[in-house]
């Protein structure tokens, strides 16, 4: 509402008691202003659909896909348990793997995303072949919301092969004619290499669907954009949505498209590039253990061979056909122990590479997996192995220096240093199992011994031989494994739904735009009004005077507009103005009760605030009663009370004042009554002050009253000059003029010490200048007029 008045005697404004009537002020204050409601109304709702016009329909496209998470008691398939690298997926790892821009990179060079065509709706070119003037306007602001996308059954497909910064700077025309094509305003063949200022670009002709839509002609070209690789990953980064069913292991992607086609390649090919990921890996992890199984069999299949010749070279040399009985049992138990021995010597060896790799920046612990029994060692092996594994995921989506990464690095470090203890303990184990072998080993070679020469020797030549046949038996096995678990590696993921789009856009919310648009339409006027209250430092509201203003109220004048006369008082004119004054008149006269009054004294606190035009139609309504009536123009200043009657002002108040004219020479008749006189300023003189205090002054109003029966006193305005105070000793009645809007707030206060230190006899207030949406909307019931005026003709 109303900036607060500080000044007016420290007073607080009493709470009201009626708070449905505080409301039903505000509310019809606020509906008289129901016009600019209204207009405000229908601008921003056409503002809202102007502004709808401008954006892109959006569809939403989702899909979901199912992660195989152990922990969440997903099953997995015989292919999967043949899997000797399968680990449990963190489901929400895989959401992070998902939005990785490396995956993105992917799709958009699958999908060639980086060249996007679009149509021109509505626009007509004037010359045939002026397709420059058509970029040009293009490529400003008021059309550039009339293109729309397009995708697919296009007759061309442009990949980038080499671009400069010029190709993403700007829009490119396609169109055709017949064999050829037309681009940027130069022929290509069908399948050609471009290359321009712009760079190097690849046409290649494609196949067009005739079940689908044509989305091209001649009239309307195909406008080419080319947007940056970066920026379109982040676009796409930042607008994928990948969220996880609650309580489940599904994962839910979605992403806004203006072509609901081009969305649904999107999140198909990101599921594909994410699969075809997963499934590189693990063909990574069995690879490396496969190759190292490849070699080492070429080693033990030479050692086999050779073993093999030995043994059969020595019988043949030898003539040995058989062996006793005795010494097969000998045979036997040497072979055995020969047998854990060479176990026991693989264990060390893949324990010392196991070492090396861990040790090694680059190194693998894949290996190690084989033929190692202790349960420890193999899950700190897979531990490893997945963090190993996360952490290069991990780097795919961040940067080696963030948190993740290097609390990851943290977790490495100690599990290796966990690993290398373990590999110490176990190969002091396996290095003592060694010794007890070797020494059980010895004592049944001394034993071996006692056996003829012959017979010794090929027992040592065939003991060697079944050591080395038994290791290569089980490298053999380990092959098989590892190849079928390679060929039965599965992607962790299941399609549950493949991308599907929204059959209407989700985006923009049109009734929520226009619901919003209507309010603002609403609220704009109510923010302005409230606004002008904020800074209205002059008295609008009827509240201003009621809470504020001492001094009682007498009258109310509504402003006149296009007035063919200021004089709105007559004896047969019935206008609203009319009727004002005449109850002002009433009131003025029960100011007095028992006592006749004769002089009423007019002034306001600046100039313009009406007092010439208040003192005019007073004086008009008191001579309408038939009282004899003079109006004098005290305003000795700024006169204006000559020009409300058109009367000449050459002899007046001044010239009286001075000794310089008669009484009976500056009372001037007038055309309304003949009980209204009136008595001009006269010229304006240089001392008006000293003219007002000398004798003259009361010998004027001597005179007057036994002529006329009511003064009217025009006064300069008190606030200014020191006029009316003079003249308020020879005043009845005072009135104080304020008017709506125009008077400022701060001449309350001295309205105020006017009344109570009865400065001014009998002060009344009349407010002038009122509207009536702004004033008798609030309901002042002694003023409210009910009823309808109309102006009768003279």
């Amino acid at each position: 509402m109303n900036v607060p008045i500080s000044d007016i005697e420290h007073q607080e404004i009493p709470a009201s008691e009626d708070t449905f009537g505080d409301v039903r002020k505000i509310l019809l204050k606020y509906l008289s202003y129901w016009k600019w409601f209204v207009i405000s109304f229908i601008v921003l709702a056409a503002s809202g659909y102007g502004y709808l016009s401008t954006l892109v329909p959006q569809y939403r496209i989702s899909a979901s896909i199912l992660i195989k998470d152990h922990k969440k008691g997903d099953g997995v398939s015989m292919l999967e348990e043949l899997d000797l690298f399968y680990k449990a997926n963190v489901v929400e790892n895989e959401i992070e793997i998902l939005r990785s821009y490396t995956l993105l990179e992917e799709v958009v060079d699958d999908l060639n995303l980086q060249v996007r065509y679009s149509l021109k709706e509505g626009w007509q070119v004037s010359e045939e072949n002026d397709y420059r003037s058509y970029l040009n306007k293009l490529m400003s602001f008021s059309s550039l919301w009339q293109t729309k996308e397009v995708y697919g059954n296009l007759p061309i497909k442009i990949e980038i092969v080499n671009p400069t910064d010029e190709l993403f700077s700007r829009p490119f025309i396609l169109r055709f004619e017949g064999d050829r094509v037309i681009f940027d305003e130069k022929q290509y063949p069908r399948n050609a290499l471009i290359t321009e200022s712009f760079g190097s670009i690849l046409l290649i002709s494609t196949s067009v669907n005739d079940s689908l839509p044509i989305l091209w002609d001649n009239e309307n070209p195909i406008i080419v954009n080319f947007i940056p690789k970066a920026s379109l990953i982040e676009s796409l980064h930042n607008s994928l949505q990948v969220a996880l069913v609650k309580n489940t292991s599904v994962i839910n992607l979605s992403i806004h498209s203006p072509v609901p086609q081009l969305g649904k390649d999107i999140l198909n090919q990101l599921i594909i590039a994410y699969n075809k990921a997963a499934i590189t890996d693990k063909n990574n992890m069995a690879g490396i253990a496969l190759n190292f199984i490849e070699e080492r069999l070429e080693v033990v299949g030479e050692d086999l061979r050779s073993a093999e010749q030995n043994v059969e070279q020595y019988k043949v040399t030898q003539g040995i056909t058989n062996i006793s009985t005795e010494s097969s049992m000998f045979l036997q138990n040497i072979q055995k122990y020969d047998a854990e021995l060479s176990k026991v010597r693989i264990q060390l060896d893949v324990l010392r590479q196991i070492e090396q790799n861990v040790l090694s920046e680059t190194g693998s612990t894949s290996p190690a997996m084989l033929d190692l029994s202790d349960p420890i060692l193999v899950s700190l092996i897979a531990a490893l192995n997945e963090a190993e594994t996360e952490r290069i995921r991990l780097l795919s989506t961040t940067q080696p220096a963030s948190v993740r990464v290097q609390a990851l690095d943290d977790q490495i470090q100690a599990l290796k240093e966990k690993l290398i203890d373990n590999i110490y303990v176990m190969r002091r184990s396996l290095e003592t199992t060694q010794q007890n072998l070797r020494a059980d080993s010895r004592r049944i070679e001394s034993v071996i011994n006692s056996i003829p020469q012959k017979e010794r020797e090929l027992v040592d030549i065939t003991r060697e031989q079944e050591i080395i046949n038994q290791l290569y038996i089980f490298l053999l096995s380990k092959r098989e494994e590892t190849a079928i678990s390679y060929a039965a590696t599965v992607a962790d993921s299941r399609i549950v739904d493949p991308a599907r789009s929204t059959p209407y856009p989700v985006q923009p919310d049109k009734k929520m735009i226009l619901m919003m648009f209507g309010l603002v339409g609403l609220l704009l006027p109510v923010g302005v009004l409230w606004l002008i209250d904020c800074f209205n430092s002059t008295i609008s509201l009827k509240e201003d005077i009621e809470n504020y203003i001492k001094a009682p109220v007498v009258g109310e004048i509504s402003i006149v507009e296009q007035a063919a006369s200021k004089i709105v008082v007559y004896s047969k004119i019935k206008s609203r103005q009319a009727e004002q004054i005449r109850t002002l008149r009433t009131n003025i006269e029960f100011m007095r009760a028992g006592g006749g009054i004769k002089v009423i004294l007019i002034t306001s606190g600046i100039s313009g605030e009406g007092k010439s035009f208040l003192s005019a139609n007073l004086g008009a309504a008191y001579a309408a009663m038939g009282k004899k009536t003079v109006i004098l123009g005290f305003d000795l200043r700024k006169p204006g009370l000559d020009k409300v009657f058109g009367i000449n002002n050459n002899e007046g108040l001044s010239n009286y004042l001075a000794g310089q004219a008669t009484l009976d020479q500056i009372i001037h008749a007038t055309k309304l009554s003949d009980n209204l006189h009136i008595i001009t300023c006269g010229h304006i003189a240089p001392n008006p002050q000293e003219l007002l205090l000398g004798n003259t002054l009361s010998q004027l109003f001597d005179q007057l009253k036994e002529k006329y029966e009511c003064i009217v006193l025009d006064t300069s305005p008190i606030g200014l000059m020191s006029d009316a105070m003079i003249l308020g000793h020879f005043a009845d009645v005072s009135l104080y003029v304020i008017r709506q809007n125009y008077t400022p707030r701060d001449r309350i206060k001295y309205i105020n010490e006017l009344y109570h230190a009865k400065r001014l006899k009998n002060l009344g207030v009349v407010v002038n200048g009122i509207k009536d949406k702004n004033w008798n909307g609030y309901g002042y019931g002694s003023y409210k007029y009910y009823y309808k005026y109309y102006e009768s003709s003279r």
